[in-house]
């Protein structure tokens, strides 16, 4: 992976090496062409299968984190500053049974850096970062599923909280678990499609749209498949008369219920709807004749049904016989 180790402002390169047993990182000098120096990290850790660079201990500098197969570890390596830099181990767990991918993130965001982890004999988990000068750490179990072989934390749902992505080689396909309550604890499995000999997986924002997609390789489908995240697909409809129309959702994140202020340049056939992430109508709020100037409606949080609506991304869309709007609601419940 690329990551600016030493902080010089160029992008240096980390790697790890099964056969070698290294955690290893290549320092760019920032000429053209790039000349590298090695710099061992870790030169004892067996089966090394995964690295991922961030700042574990809030020191301000970039530590070190990784997932040794034959050791069944995850550790991390603490930056002591210096030229070249000094590492200092320590131990994370040492026995997550063939560990294989690891992956820094705040999964709580409690604003320090917590570990995520896959291994073939004991499935998914991270550990929460409980801070302080020694820090201690304390594993969450987020599924037993042994297929997986990379997993990352990220915001698919664009709800603010962290969700996990994955490719589980040997059952052969993508899944994702979505974070349900915000504490992290609690986790709720979602199959997304069948894929022979998934991995590995990544994610970014690939058509530029604003939201999160992945890209994952076939080993057993001889495959590259990217896949495309549409859950702000309707915030791409165009407001047609920006300048003539107004709609406002408030407060963000909202709890319990919405506030949506909007105003009518002229008088007209009114539709007020919500949807959810997928484009899904949840919600008709109202349809009727309404008067130019300036309204305010609340919204409970509840669908057609009745039915308290969950946390999560929304969209109102307001529409008019001549205009439309959208505009994006994050409710917390």
């Amino acid at each position: 992976m690329a990551y600016d180790i030493d902080k010089d402002g160029d992008m240096d390169v980390l790697g790890v090496s099964a056969g070698l047993n290294i955690i290893a990182w290549y320092e760019n000098d920032g000429n053209y062409p790039v000349s590298w120096s090695r710099h061992v990290i870790g030169s004892s850790f067996a089966g090394a299968r995964s690295v991922d660079a961030g700042d574990i201990d809030g020191d301000g500098d970039i530590d070190i984190a990784g997932a040794a197969l034959d050791d069944n570890e995850i550790a991390w390596w603490r930056n002591d500053g210096g030229s070249p830099i000094n590492w200092t181990k320590f131990s994370i767990n040492t026995d997550f049974m063939l560990s294989h991918k690891v992956h820094i993130s705040d999964i709580d965001l409690d604003g320090d850096n917590d570990i995520l982890g896959t291994a073939y004999s004991s499935g998914v988990s991270w550990w929460r970062n409980d801070g302080g000068d020694t820090i201690i750490w304390e594993k969450q179990l987020v599924s037993g599923n042994n297929s997986m072989v990379i997993a990352w934390a990220v915001d698919i749902d664009l709800d603010t909280d962290n969700d996990i992505i994955g490719s589980l080689q040997g059952a052969g396909y993508i899944a994702y678990w979505e974070n349900e309550n915000f504490n992290s604890l609690d986790w709720d499995f979602n199959y997304m499609e069948s894929f022979s000999g998934a991995w590995p997986l990544h994610y970014g924002d690939i058509d530029n749209d604003g939201d999160v997609d992945l890209v994952c390789g076939g080993r057993d489908a001889n495959e590259i498949r990217w896949y495309r995240n549409d859950i702000i697909t309707i915030t791409n409809e165009i407001t047609t008369n920006p300048e003539r129309i107004r709609l406002v959702c408030f407060p963000v994140p909202s709890k319990d219920e919405v506030n949506l202020s909007y105003t009518l340049p002229d008088q007209s056939l009114v539709t007020l709807q919500i949807f959810d992430f997928t484009g899904k109508l949840i919600k008709d709020v109202f349809a009727e004749e309404q008067l130019s100037g300036n309204y305010d409606i609340v919204w409970k949080g509840t669908d057609n049904k009745g039915n308290i609506a969950k946390s999560g991304i929304y969209f109102c869309r307001l529409q008019t016989e001549f205009d439309s709007i959208v505009r994006k609601i994050i409710l917390v419940n």
